[in-house]
């Protein structure tokens, strides 16, 4: 089955027509306001659908002036989180047992540590070296990964459609997010599909907005996190255990479009999700992972 990879050549847009698409898709990609309607049946009010885990969930960081979090990433050399904002950024700090996130402006650029549209293109640092790759599409039946001067590194042809531009994610190491109607597929930095995610519920136009594995290896836990159209200001939060289950679907309001994993303690998995001037602390045990958590 061929790809249709749909984008609107228009700015930093990555969504190639097929046809018909109107200015709606172009705001769903830009997780603006715009696109707006109301949200489907199952994502009128917060509930948590999904809980084979027993989750802690604490906000540590409440800050209306950062605005809409855009992604989140570990400060090399120091133990802070870099919460990039829409309006602000400020750097996440854990002390025993509280959390202060002061406003800085002294913040790697975002270019370095995560992805970001340019043209036609998704460009980023996916090897860590300091110099920039970039995915672009291939024709219309999938995309490829190459250096800036053009060389390819990898490509790749799918077999299944969808309809929205993959998510680099801000992590490192930089993985590839592809939705589709029914699953999430990961791929690592040179286009090899790591993991095939089923994600129950979720079609067009619901897409993902961030994920990330919550283990080195990238074998662990997986959390991801789904939106819609911009006026529905929902968000769907997934949690895989290591062997693909899910064990934990959350239907939140409000927009959350970035997550960040975070080292273990107590045993437990951690990461964080930025939302609208908050951020909060997911914690649990997945009781399938049989390894030492990270």
């Amino acid at each position: 089955m061929d790809i249709k990879l749909k984008y609107v050549a228009l700015g930093a847009s990555w969504l190639k027509s097929c046809g018909c698409w109107s200015l709606v898709a172009f705001c769903a990609l830009l997780n603006g306001g715009c696109g707006g309607g109301f949200p489907p049946k199952g994502l009128h009010s917060a509930t948590v659908e999904v809980h084979e885990i027993a989750v802690q969930k604490k906000n540590v960081c409440r800050n209306q002036s950062i605005g809409l979090v855009q992604g989140m990433f570990q400060v090399a050399g120091t133990d802070g989180i870099a919460v990039v904002g829409w309006k602000e950024s400020c750097l996440l700090r854990f002390f025993d047992n509280a959390a202060v996130c002061e406003r800085t402006s002294v913040i790697p650029p975002v270019s370095l540590h995560g992805s970001f549209l340019s043209g036609g293109y998704m460009q980023a640092d996916f090897d860590n070296n300091g110099e920039f790759e970039r995915i672009r599409p291939l024709g219309e039946t999938g995309f490829k990964l190459e250096k800036i001067d053009g060389a390819e590194i990898a490509q790749i042809q799918l077999n299944q459609d969808y309809w929205f531009k993959p998510k680099v994610t801000w992590s490192q190491p930089h993985y590839l997010l592809v939705s589709t109607d029914g699953a999430l597929l990961v791929f690592d930095n040179h286009l090899k599909e790591i993991r095939n995610l089923q994600t129950p519920g979720i079609k067009a136009p619901l897409h993902i907005s961030d994920g990330a594995p919550l283990d080195i290896a990238g074998k662990g836990p997986f959390v991801s996190v789904y939106g819609g159209r911009g006026g529905w200001h929902r968000t769907i939060l997934f949690i895989h255990s290591s062997d693909g289950r899910v064990i934990y679907k959350e239907v939140l309001i409000d927009d959350f479009i970035a997550v960040c994993p975070l080292p273990g303690k107590d045993g437990a998995y951690r990461f964080l999700l930025g939302g609208r001037g908050q951020v909060f602390e997911y914690s649990f045990l997945d009781s399938s992972e049989k390894r030492p958590m990270p």
